[in-house]
């Protein structure tokens, strides 16, 4: 179904394919970006080309998202190898599959190495790389992806066993690819085809896995990794296999975004990978609690998977006790997420629309707190592949404290570490709020309803010996002085109260007399203290009669 353009030299046809969507987000801003169609096995039916987005829409006005299934009307050019024209008129929408489950999966890798060192102007070399090397980043030392620290073991247990890389049935080896455009940075597919002609080549059977992992020279490139979501590729450079994305690049197929982070420079702003807590941001740990809860990995702890106006109260008062595990033991009941739909902002006029004029944002708290933009979180797990939330790492709070997030009007209070690897956190939530005085005669107390709101006049929440039970509310005349207090009041916790309080103090010591000024005559000396009885002189006799 092709023609020939009246009056160019260029050959452009018109391509009808169908496919799912996919993209590989470049590391280098949205120009990188490269969007193509795949088969459902991740293969490329057909690349767009770097910075070429499909449209928001296709031609009936139904959305288009990363995983749809649609029929592409592609006007291509052989010269720039690349679709001239992407219009919503181009794009028909057939089906919307679920987003790629993360749970159960265990994955066949076919891992290959390039090793053309006769391309110009820059060698396809293999960096130094040696199979066993690789076999050992990914599958340790031992090859069965148990140690400590490899990419198999670390994928594991940050998805508490819902994806597994399979050892045996994995293959790792060097092949020759053609040599291409080593003077730029290459694209992704481009590289992806070059590669997966040299396995055929080989007479490797690209079928028998599931997976597949280029260890590539990038060169001009600025990633140390990519990957293809979703889907199945994953782009490594020699030198990323020492970097956080080994562990990032094939959790991207099943969650599309990275962590973001203010840095010491920013101004407070919040910046893409720098995220410090996670390796989907700069760090090396497992992804944060809002990453987790949409990959399905994590869960909520018991009714604290909606916290908002209705069910937290301002001071005294607070909610919890939310037992947080560590996340490295167990993702369930592993988060607090809460609306912070108190907010004068949070809502349009109609109370109901969230505002996204004025973004505001989700809370969730593990033993590490993030914020995602609200509105797109009303269903946490419908953010995989659309809608980036922008996890940003906001703080982390020590255990025993009391601590306030002055944007959020929220107070937060920490228990001890409890269990027996002292790894559960209580935690606590109070709205940042002044209470008004109250009338002096005192009002009759009414019962308080069971929920997790807990009144200020409970028991220490923090005694591991004990559950706090609701009791009556205080009466008015009973309440304690403005929140937050500027000393420790009822509000607080007891056994946090008791950790603010300090020892007795000694009496205060005389101050001590000024020096006398040079010259200055000297002061009189004060009278000597009579002698003691002992010492004393007897009284002079009375004088003789006259």
């Amino acid at each position: 179904m092709g023609r020939m353009a009246l009056g160019t030299t260029l050959l452009i046809a018109v391509a009808l394919i169908s496919g799912y969507l996919a993209s590989v987000d470049g590391h280098l801003g949205e120009s990188e970006w490269e969007y193509n169609l795949v088969d459902s096995r991740g293969r490329t039916i057909y690349s767009y080309g770097k910075g070429k987005p499909p449209p928001a829409k296709d031609k009936n006005g139904k959305d288009l998202q990363m995983g749809d299934e649609v029929i592409s009307e592609c006007t291509y050019d052989n010269v720039t190898q690349q679709c001239s024209s992407l219009t919503s008129s181009d794009y028909e929408l057939l089906s919307r599959p679920a987003p790629p489950v993360a749970s159960p999966i265990g994955q066949k890798l076919l891992i290959l190495i390039n090793n053309n060192p006769s391309c110009l102007p820059n060698p396809l070399d293999p960096g130094g790389l040696t199979i066993d090397a690789v076999r050992t980043k990914y599958f340790g030392s031992d090859g069965k992806g148990t140690q400590q620290g490899c990419v198999a073991r670390t994928i594991e247990d940050c998805s508490y066993g819902n994806v597994k890389m399979d050892p045996v049935n994995s293959y790792i080896d060097f092949v020759v690819p053609g040599c291409w455009n080593t003077s730029i940075c290459e694209g992704y597919y481009n590289i992806d085809g070059f590669m997966r002609n040299a396995a055929t080549a080989k007479g490797i059977d690209l079928t028998k896995y599931d997976r597949y992992h280029w260890i590539v020279r990038g060169w001009n490139c600025g990633w140390s990794g990519a990957a293809q979501t979703p889907g199945t590729i994953v782009w490594m450079q020699p030198w990323g296999l020492d970097t956080v994305a080994l562990y990032q690049e094939p959790v991207h197929h099943y969650y599309r975004w990275h962590g973001y982070g203010a840095t010491a420079t920013s101004a407070g702003a919040s910046i893409e990978y720098k995220d410090p807590t996670t390796f989907m941001g700069n760090g090396w740990a497992c992804p944060s609690a809002p990453e987790l809860a949409t990959m399905g990995w994590a869960s909520a702890a018991n009714n604290a998977g909606n916290l908002n106006r209705d069910t937290v109260p301002a001071g005294p008062g607070f909610a919890g006790p939310f037992k947080l595990p560590a996340t490295y033991m167990t993702g369930a009941g592993a988060y607090v997420r809460m609306r912070t739909d108190w907010l004068p902002n949070y809502y349009l006029s109609d109370g109901v629309t969230i505002n996204t004029v004025q973004p505001n944002r989700n809370l969730y708290f593990a033993l590490n707190v993030h914020d995602v933009q609200a509105d797109r979180d009303v269903d946490p797990l419908a953010g995989k592949m659309s809608n980036n939330r922008q996890c940003n790492f906001t703080t982390y709070f020590q255990p025993n404290s009391r601590n306030t997030l002055t944007r959020y009007q929220l107070v937060v209070y920490t228990g001890n570490w409890e269990g027996s690897k002292s790894s559960i956190l209580p935690t606590y939530f109070s709205l940042l709020a002044r209470v008004t005085p109250a009338p002096a005669a005192p009002a009759a107390p009414a019962a308080k309803p069971a929920s997790t709101a807990v009144a200020a006049a409970e028991p220490s929440p923090f005694s591991p010996s004990t559950e706090p039970t609701p009791t009556p509310a205080p009466s008015p005349a009973t309440q304690p002085a403005p929140f937050p207090p500027a000393a420790p009041s009822s509000a607080e916790p007891p056994a946090l109260r008791q950790g603010k309080q300090q020892a007795p103090r000694s009496p205060p010591k005389p101050p001590k007399t000024p020096k006398r000024p040079r010259g200055a005559p000297k002061p009189p000396r004060p009278p000597k203290k009579r002698p003691g009885r002992k010492h004393r002189r007897p009284p002079p006799p009375p004088p003789p009669p006259a």
